[in-house]
């Protein structure tokens, strides 16, 4: 097995600490745990014809850690066992009754409970050897002509995924109504009635969300079987609604090295300056929770300057990416710069049991790659002794 420990964060860093919605006020925190990355590199005899995999989930199935991941160029579902490189394939249909037309999300309660969400708004249960044992359409069980399904895996944009609460026997996902997000619970029953939460409005700007903050005009959301942790791409702070008590709670959380709030700007129909405008601000991506350690982690990437000589794309791949980690209070744990020039901010990761996987895939890496599939997988460690 050709895998290799990369290296092992101490991490000191400073943490900001917020005195108003806009501004941040600076006080040194020693980062209370370390974080390890391991390197999986997939020969090309290993793999599927996937160099990353920008729709994947992960499960846990008898103690091993199953990625499954939307393999684009075969139209199939390719399911990766990390630790042993154990890899197979099953393929999906293009036409037809079973047909699933490009998977949007994916949410894998175990091998043999694989949710996928297509384009179409169609969701699909199946097994992983693709056999079908549900089929609905989503946008025909909207209430009322206003709302809009927004499962969403796109990291340019938003990252909203369905999820199988086992406890409740329901569905979770966001719908839009009326410009406000709410977080809606479809029983499998069909004896309970659908139930609608309110997400919270933006804490920044206490306004509706729109295209004047270009692509990011929706919101990230993570489920639990408790919680609803949710926040939007354009602030630091996230919110964490509890499903059994109603309660909403603000987690004023805020970045060391980057910008906490994304500007707003008027030009939204000058692409150019759309795109000038999303590389001039950060960007804040889904909390991801860690079962196995009872936290939750977090990327996001930093602003960086315009410059007419590079293209967007080199602008894009070169940009930082930190992450932060809080543990299951949310209390904060640190905050990190990952290596540069190393990951796809477009491709995406995927959260697992134990941590965060990323697909190693970027244009301006002066590595050559000979394997087609390279992944990370960052792990927290024991806590800094002080």
């Amino acid at each position: 097995m050709d895998k290799k420990v990369l290296a092992v964060f101490l991490l000191i860093g400073t943490f900001f600490s917020c005195s108003n919605k806009e501004k941040s006020i600076k006080r040194e925190v020693l980062n209370r745990i370390n974080i390890s990355t391991e390197e999986i590199k997939f020969s090309p005899s290993e793999i599927l014809n996937a160099e990353a995999y920008n729709v994947s989930s992960s499960c846990l199935m008898d103690s091993d850690i199953w990625v499954v991941g939307y393999n684009r160029h075969l139209h199939s579902l390719d399911f990766i066992k990390p630790d042993t490189k154990e890899i197979f394939q099953t393929g999906l249909e293009e036409e037809g009754d079973a047909s699933i037309i490009r998977p949007i999300s994916i949410h894998a309660h175990n091998l043999d409970s694989i949710w996928i969400y297509d384009q179409t708004g169609q969701l699909t249960l199946m097994d992983h050897k693709g056999h079908i044992r549900q089929k609905e359409n989503l946008n025909k069980q909207t209430n009322n002509s206003n709302e809009k399904v927004m499962i969403n895996t796109n990291h340019a944009m938003y990252t909203s995924k369905l999820y199988y609460n086992k406890k409740r026997g329901s569905l979770f996902y966001i719908v839009k109504r009326d410009d406000l997000f709410y977080a809606k619970e479809c029983f499998l029953n069909d004896k309970d009635s659908i139930k609608y939460y309110p997400l919270a409005l933006p804490y920044t700007t206490d306004k509706k969300i729109s295209s004047n903050f270009g692509n990011m005009d929706g919101v990230n959301a993570t489920f639990t079987d408790d919680w609803i942790i949710y926040n939007y791409p354009i602030e630091s702070v996230f919110y964490v609604f509890n499903i059994l008590t109603g309660e909403n709670k603000l987690v004023e959380s805020y970045s060391a090295y980057t910008q906490n709030t994304v500007k707003p700007f008027t030009a939204v129909n000058d692409y150019f300056k759309w795109e000038r405008h999303g590389l001039e601000n950060p960007h804040f991506y889904e909390i991801m929770y860690v079962p196995k350690y009872k936290m939750y982690m977090q990327l996001h990437l930093k602003e960086t300057e315009f410059n007419q000589s590079k293209s967007i794309l080199e602008l894009s791949d070169s940009r930082e990416l930190y992450l932060i980690c809080w543990d299951e209070s949310f209390q904060f744990l640190c905050e990190i710069m990952l290596p540069n020039h190393r990951y796809n901010y477009y491709t995406g990761w995927c959260g697992i049991y134990d941590g965060l996987l990323l697909y190693v895939n970027n244009s301006t890496s002066q590595e050559m790659v000979d394997d087609l599939l390279t992944i990370d997988i960052i792990r927290p460690q024991l806590k800094v002794k002080k």
